[in-house]
């Protein structure tokens, strides 16, 4: 399993602000629900790689450098993940 985390929800809110939308109007933009969002960057909620990626494109960045991938399985899918510079923290039992 995969837990995706945005790894700083101020500077997300900055970048969504520095395209001159509010909230409900980027969550508009990227087709998620506006409460989604703000579960998201509350970090009450971590988003899907489908909708990670969403967040990621609509804010022109790569996913890589505003969410943070924790691993809670050996999958060699997730050496492919780090191979392509995707910061995957593991998680110790």
């Amino acid at each position: 399993m995969i837990k995706m985390e945005l790894t700083n929800r101020e500077l997300t809110r900055v970048l969504i602000a520095e395209q001159g939308k509010n909230l409900k109007e980027f969550a508009q933009h990227i087709n998620i629900s506006q409460t989604y969002l703000t579960q998201i960057l509350n970090g009450n909620r971590h988003p899907s790689p489908t909708v990670a990626n969403k967040i990621a494109k609509g804010l022109n960045q790569q996913i890589k450098d505003i969410f943070t991938i924790e691993n809670f399985t050996n999958d060699n899918r997730l050496n492919k993940l780090q191979q392509g510079g995707v910061r995957i923290a593991e998680r110790s039992n």
